[in-house]
């Protein structure tokens, strides 16, 4: 994949000011009162481990660090986790909102929600850790009790997506400590979820619409001018 000169994206990096680690930054959504925002995961922009506030909250500003072309700051507007997800938002400010977009590093825009992935459909992502993408497979879908670890706590999950790569029946994580938060999409580039952790034999997403569906957004889809 080659780099371009596209605004930053799904190429960033979300790191909480009084942290130490650093996440994904996932897709550019917007609220349907207008306002903009980033989607990551909760324990990304929290800190490190994921916390539920119950939704959307405005009395108390958790800053965060948004690193791509250049870097930006933001405040977390929302925290959730539940059985079948952890999500956050990091609000923009209008002026910001237009550095970043739902492209790749070489302009490819990631479009609408692909809402019926399949098993062994090929996969990609777009790793801002390691600046590369990286491709698999969807392993299973709707898996349950699966348990990812947040430092020293632990949270169980339901109904989420399996990735990996397979090797006959051995299969493999194609994801590290670092990549949560990136969204996982089609060989169409159309979003299908949103990595929240993984081990050594697989990575695992939250369906996007899923999380779309909870905070009340949609993918901000962004007109060239030409």
């Amino acid at each position: 994949m080659q780099q371009t000169t596209a605004q930053s994206g799904p190429d960033g990096r979300v790191k909480r000011l009084d942290a130490d680690e650093s996440g994904s930054v996932g897709l550019v959504v917007e609220s349907s009162d207008g306002k903009n925002f980033i989607l990551t995961c909760s324990h990304v922009a929290m800190g490190g481990r994921p916390e539920d506030r119950g939704g959307y909250f405005v009395d108390e500003d958790i800053q965060v660090e948004l690193r791509g072309r250049q870097t930006n700051y933001g405040c977390v507007r929302f925290s959730f986790m539940d059985n079948e997800q952890e999500s956050a938002l990091v609000e923009l400010s209008e002026l910001d909102a237009n550095e970043w977009r739902n492209e790749l590093p070489d302009g490819t825009q990631i479009g609408h929600v692909l809402n019926v992935p399949s098993e062994g459909q090929r996969v990609s992502f777009f790793s801002s850790l390691n600046y590369k993408e990286v491709s698999g497979e969807i392993i299973r879908l709707n898996v349950s009790q699966i348990t990812i670890e947040y430092g020293p706590v632990t949270a169980t999950f339901d109904n989420l997506i399996e990735v990996g790569m397979k090797n006959g029946s051995i299969t493999y994580t194609i994801s590290e400590k670092g990549d949560s938060g990136s969204v996982v999409y089609s060989e169409n580039y159309e979003p299908i979820g949103m990595i929240i952790g993984g081990n050594s034999n697989a990575t695992y997403i939250v369906p996007i619409q899923r999380i779309l569906d909870k905070t009340e957004t949609t993918i901000k889809q962004h007109v060239h001018l030409t």
